[in-house]
């Protein structure tokens, strides 16, 4: 799944909230979704990512950790 590779990697992602995606990114914490025929609000949102270093801070740190929980020690810690 290229968009929880993108999280473990530390990235602030913006996608399309399409079925990967939705289930990976809760908008806001640690990602931004964005309607798929919404190409206006794509571009505010990206913008906003681009200009705004606090926000790709956060949503890059909340990223990484909740990939964290779909790495192989957060489902062994799940499971026990």
């Amino acid at each position: 799944n290229v968009v929880l590779e993108a999280m473990a990697s530390g990235l602030a992602v913006l996608a399309y909230d399409y079925a990967a995606a939705s289930e990976n990114i809760t908008h806001g914490v640690n990602g931004l979704l964005v309607a798929m025929d919404d190409e206006e609000s794509f571009v505010r949102q990206l913008a906003e990512l681009v200009q705004s270093d606090g926000l790709r801070a956060r949503l890059r740190a909340e990223a990484r950790a909740s990939a964290r929980l779909n790495d192989w020690g957060g489902i062994v810690a799940q499971i026990e």
